[in-house]
């Protein structure tokens, strides 16, 4: 009975992916949702990237995408960003860990029931949410008139608010066609940096967000200037200035004479802002990944596993446990799992894709692997174009990226709780 009370939460956990892969499967099947039909494995592919967050796509979505299919996959995203935070926070519950994201009383309570406690926790979830995705998509409106074509006001809406969603869940979708490489929003710095702090405000986390902007957190520190935030807000804000500054500087540097070649320098630090932020994730960018030299790909696979932090919508092994391991490195053997599940996957898959699909290489196999794997979405530009076999692949690394390092997680600390000023790491 202890046995299965303690595997109910991931059994839901699945549960629901499963029911939301099925349901956005037959909805992307219905007439109307492309100007073609779409085949099964293009609509099933397409659901699990939306539900799983990721953005890689088997057919182009602007051009092929109606406004309901569009409409579709943006509710299957919101689906998606709903479920993982609000399991993310309940598993931090579970573990004692309820202080970091709210201060409600009856949620802090042992008694409460398991039940009662994950409902309130999707309730705020999805008042998170929307709330934020309102505000971002209100900005993404206000900064859409500096592109080199006229938007009426009805495409100005249409394309603020499917970003607003889509770009704070960091989803990796968009009705641009060219993702923001698209020549008439690829030069519209002001846009590109709105997006980058949307993208920003989306990666940090419910539970940091909440510490910063919560009333009577903002009340006690008013009171008490020594008052610091929490650990989990300190990890999810310095670490997420260090990787996009870090990562911009070196970006700037590799692509000046290359990607930036002819832009000025406060354009060219816009660009290379953008597209680091876009990879720790969130999978938009401005300069296509086929673009970039060698070793930028490699700055873009670090960022991609690092990913964002916890108690976001972003994937990657999370800010929290980058922290955790570099805090602690002579306590990796007891992480043993999470480096043998990564490593079996990673392994597996690659030789998996490349023998399935020789013709490409072994260099945008492994990018296009790693981007499935955490969640991100930036693509080389080869999964139209992999084999049936290689698209289940990838299919089912999305899934495994986006279920396993929680599923994990939980079982680890659920034998090793952490203290009370710890950090949520699932």
């Amino acid at each position: 009975m202890a046995k299965d009370l303690k595997y109910a939460p991931i059994r839901a956990f699945i549960l629901i992916y499963i029911v939301l892969i099925v349901i956005g499967f037959v909805a992307l099947l219905l007439p109307g949702a492309a100007t073609r039909p779409l085949t099964n494995i293009e609509s099933l592919f397409t659901c699990i990237s939306a539900i799983t967050l990721t953005g890689l796509q088997v057919c182009n979505f602007a051009d092929i995408f109606t406004f309901q299919g569009q409409l579709i996959v943006l509710i299957l995203i919101e689906c998606g960003s709903i479920t993982i935070i609000s399991f993310s926070l309940y598993f931090g519950w579970l573990l004692g860990k309820a202080h970091l994201f709210t201060d409600s009383v009856d949620l802090l309570k042992t008694e409460i029931s398991p039940l009662n406690a994950y409902l309130k926790i999707l309730r705020k979830t999805v008042i998170y949410l929307l709330f934020f995705e309102l505000v971002c998509s209100g900005i993404l409106y206000a900064f859409w008139t500096g592109v080199d074509i006229h938007f009426s006001v009805a495409e100005k809406l249409k394309y603020a608010f499917f970003h607003g969603i889509s770009v704070f869940c960091h989803s990796g979708f968009s009705n641009l066609e060219g993702n923001f490489s698209n020549p008439h929003v690829s030069h519209s710095y002001l846009l590109l940096l709105a997006l980058t702090g949307v993208i920003v405000l989306g990666s940090i986390g419910y539970a940091a967000m909440f510490d910063l902007i919560s009333i009577k957190r903002l009340r006690e520190r008013m009171l008490d200037p020594h008052k610091n935030w929490t650990l989990q807000t300190r990890v999810a804000l310095y670490s997420t200035v260090i990787l996009i500054a870090g990562g911009s500087i070196i970006w700037f540097i590799m692509e000046r004479n290359h990607a930036l070649k002819g832009q000025k320098l406060v354009e060219a630090a816009f660009t290379a802002i953008f597209n680091v932020t876009g990879a720790r994730s969130a999978g938009f960018y401005s300069v296509p990944v086929s673009m970039v030299g060698y070793w930028i790909m490699i700055l873009y696979m670090l960022l991609m596993v690092i990913g964002s932090s916890t108690s976001s919508p972003g994937g990657g092994i999370k800010t929290s446990m980058f922290y955790k391991i570099g805090k602690s490195p002579s306590n990796l053997s007891n992480l043993n799992s999470f480096g043998i599940f990564a490593a079996g996957v990673i392994i597996v898959s690659i030789l998996a894709l490349y023998f399935t699909n020789p013709l490409f290489s072994l260099r945008s196999i492994k990018f296009e692997m790693i981007s499935a794997f955490t969640n991100t979405g930036l693509s080389y530009g080869i999964t139209p174009t992999l084999s049936a076999a290689g698209k289940y692949i990838l299919m089912a690394d999305m899934i495994l990226g986006r279920l396993g390092f929680p599923i994990l997680m939980y079982l680890y600390l659920k034998r090793k709780p952490g203290v009370r000023e710890d950090v949520l790491l699932s």
